[in-house]
C-alpha cells in the first residue's frame, strides 16, 4: 500500500509538472508580435480610443465661423474591432450632427475621418468639448467575440474671439513745410467685436532724429469704445509741420490698444506714411497741334501738350487724360492716357494725343480738356485744365446730276455738277475710283473742274464704257472731290448711282426678224388660197 501512495504522489507531480509547462507553453503561444516588431506578452481584447495627440482641427475658429476636425481613432487592442461607428454629439456652443459608419480597425491600427464643425456665434471664448461616443464589436483576450461596446470621449475645441482691426486708405492733406496737417484714418474691425478700444499716434522725428518734423496737435490719444463686428470707427489727428523739416517721407507711429471677448488686453500697431514736400503745381503751359489749321472732318490731328511743374515739390504718379468735347473725339487708334510718373520742381513733360474732328464741325473756337492725376507725398489730386481749338472753315462739296444710264457692251457719260458750300478752295478735281469688281471703264478717270470760290459750282463730264457681259441693275459708283488751300490737300467721298440696262439688240437681228416674220406671213397666205381653190 505504501508503494501505492508513493506511486501515485509521483504520478502527482509528473502531472503537476506537465500542467506547468503546458501553462507555459500556452502563454508563449498568445504573445503578439506588432507591426512595427514589438512583441506584446499576450493577446489583449479589442479597445477603441480617440488619439489625442494625433488629432487635430483648425485654428483661429471664432463664434460664427466654421472649422474642420481631422479625427484619429486607435485600436489598441491585439484583437479587432468590427461594425465602428463613431457619432459627433451636439453641444449649445458646438454644432455638427454627424455620425460615421467605419467599418473595422484592425489591431494596433488607425483610422481618421474629417468633418466640419460651427461655433455658434454666442459661444464662450476658450476651451470647449465635444462629445464623440464610439460604438462596436469586439474580441476579448480569448478571441471570443463581444458585442456592443461603448466608449466615450471629450474632445476639446480651442475658441477664439480676437477682433481683427484694420487701418484703411488714410487721407492725408497737403503736407507742406511749416503747415498744418489734417490726418483722416479709419479703423475698421473684421472679426469679433473689440472692446475699450484707444488710438494713439506719436510724432514723426525729423532726418536727423534732432527734434519733430511732424508734432501731433492736442492729445495725442483718442477714446474709441467698442468697435462691432464689420464696422468702422473715424479718427482725424491734426498736425504741424515744423518749418525745419526737410523734404521727404515721414512715419507717424500708430498704435490701435483693445480687449476682446475674454478681456485680454491686445494691441496692434501701424505707420502712417506722411511725405512732407512744398506745394507742387502741375500745368499746362503749352500746346500745338499738327497740322497747324483744323478743319472740320478732319482725322489724326495730333495735339501736343507741355505739362510742367511749376511749384515746390515734385509729384508722383503723374497720368494726364484727354477729354474732348464736341465736335472733337478721340482717335480710336490712340492711347489717350499717357503715364509722366515723377515731374521734379520745374521740370516739364511733353505729351501727344490724337483727335477726329466731326464732319459737320462749324468754324469757331472750341474747349477741349486735361485731367491731370498725380500724387504729393500720400495725398491724391486730380485737376482739369482747359483749352481752346480752333476749327477753321474748310471746302464742303455738293454733286448734283441727273439720272446716269448706259446698255451693256455701249458707251456713257457721267455728267456732274460740283458746288463749293464751304471755303475757297483751289484747282478742284473729281476722280473716280473704279472697282474691279464693277462693268465699267474709263479713259480718264479724273477730271480737272478749276478753283471754286464759296458758292460757285463747276462741271466735270466723264466718259465710260460698259462691258457687254454686265448685268442688269443699278451700280453705287465712288467718287473723290480733291481741292487745295495753302498746299493743304482735303478730300471728301461721294457717290453717284450708274443704271445699267439690257443690251441692245443690232439692226441685222430685227432685219432677220422682219424678214422670218414676212415669210410665215406669205406662206400663211399661200396656204388660204390653195384651200379656197379645192
Amino acid at each position: 500500500m505504501e508503494k501505492d501512495d508513493s506511486t501515485k504522489r509521483a504520478n502527482g507531480l509528473w502531472i503537476a509538472l506537465l500542467c506547468v509547462i503546458s501553462m507555459t507553453a500556452t502563454a508563449s503561444s498568445q504573445s503578439y508580435v506588432t507591426s512595427d516588431g514589438t512583441t506584446l506578452a499576450a493577446i489583449t481584447p479589442s479597445n477603441l480610443i480617440v488619439d489625442y495627440d494625433l488629432s487635430t482641427y483648425s485654428p483661429n475658429v471664432e463664434p460664427g465661423e466654421t472649422g474642420t476636425i481631422n479625427l484619429v481613432i486607435r485600436n489598441t487592442g491585439t484583437q479587432k474591432a468590427e461594425s465602428v461607428v463613431a457619432t459627433f454629439i451636439d453641444t449649445l456652443s458646438i454644432r455638427t450632427s454627424k455620425q460615421f459608419y467605419i467599418g473595422t480597425i484592425q489591431p494596433l491600427a488607425s483610422t481618421t475621418i474629417s468633418l466640419t464643425y460651427n461655433i455658434e456665434k454666442n459661444a464662450s471664448i476658450g476651451l470647449l468639448i465635444l462629445p464623440v461616443k464610439l460604438d462596436y464589436d469586439g474580441y476579448d483576450a480569448d478571441g471570443e467575440k463581444v458585442d456592443n461596446l461603448h466608449s466615450n470621449y471629450d474632445f476639446p475645441l480651442q475658441v477664439y474671439g480676437n477682433p481683427k482691426l484694420t487701418l484703411q486708405n488714410p487721407e492725408i492733406g497737403q503736407a507742406g513745410i511749416g503747415k498744418n496737417l489734417e490726418i483722416k484714418l479709419v479703423i475698421r474691425n473684421q472679426k469679433s467685436r473689440a472692446y475699450n478700444v484707444i488710438a494713439k499716434m506719436d510724432d514723426a522725428a525729423n532726418q536727423q532724429n534732432t527734434g519733430n518734423a511732424i508734432t501731433i496737435l492736442g492729445s495725442n490719444k483718442q477714446y474709441i469704445g467698442d468697435i462691432d463686428e464689420g464696422k468702422d470707427a473715424n479718427i482725424v489727428y491734426n498736425a504741424y509741420v515744423d518749418e525745419e523739416a526737410e523734404t521727404g517721407a515721414y512715419t507717424l507711429p500708430l498704435t490701435i490698444y483693445y480687449e476682446n471677448k475674454g478681456h485680454e488686453n491686445k494691441t496692434e500697431s501701424f505707420n502712417i506714411g506722411v511725405y512732407v514736400t512744398g506745394e507742387p503745381d502741375i500745368t499746362i503751359t503749352n500746346t500745338d497741334t499738327d497740322p497747324d489749321e483744323i478743319h472740320r472732318n478732319t482725322e489724326n490731328v495730333e495735339l501736343k501738350a507741355t505739362v510742367a511743374n511749376t511749384g515746390e515739390g515734385e509729384v508722383t504718379n503723374l497720368k494726364v487724360t484727354l477729354m474732348p468735347k464736341e465736335p472733337f473725339t478721340n482717335a480710336k487708334s490712340y492711347t489717350q492716357e499717357k503715364s509722366l510718373g515723377i515731374l521734379k520742381t520745374k521740370a516739364t513733360s511733353i505729351v501727344s494725343f490724337y483727335l477726329n474732328v466731326d464732319e459737320n464741325a462749324k468754324p469757331g473756337l472750341y474747349e477741349t480738356s486735361f485731367l491731370l492725376e498725380y500724387q504729393t507725398g500720400m495725398q491724391d489730386v486730380n485737376k482739369t485744365i482747359s483749352i481752346n481749338l480752333e476749327v477753321k472753315d474748310s471746302p464742303d462739296f455738293r454733286l448734283s446730276y441727273d439720272k446716269i444710264e448706259a446698255n451693256a457692251g455701249e458707251g456713257g457719260e457721267m455728267r456732274l455738277s460740283a458746288e463749293n458750300k464751304g471755303e475757297d478752295c483751289d484747282s478742284v478735281t473729281l476722280w473716280v475710283m473704279k472697282k474691279s469688281e464693277q462693268p465699267f471703264d474709263f479713259t480718264d478717270k479724273s477730271q480737272y473742274i478749276g478753283d471754286l470760290k464759296t458758292g460757285q459750282q463747276g462741271e466735270a463730264v466723264i466718259d465710260f464704257t460698259v462691258d457687254e457681259k454686265a448685268q442688269k441693275k443699278s451700280y453705287i459708283l465712288p467718287l473723290e472731290v480733291r481741292c487745295t488751300i495753302d498746299d493743304t490737300v482735303y478730300v471728301e467721298s461721294e457717290t453717284v448711282l450708274v443704271t445699267v440696262n439690257g443690251k441692245k439688240e443690232s439692226s441685222t437681228n430685227t432685219y432677220l426678224i422682219a424678214l422670218a416674220a414676212a415669210a410665215a406671213a406669205v406662206y400663211i397666205v399661200y396656204l388660204s388660197i390653195k384651200k379656197n381653190k379645192k
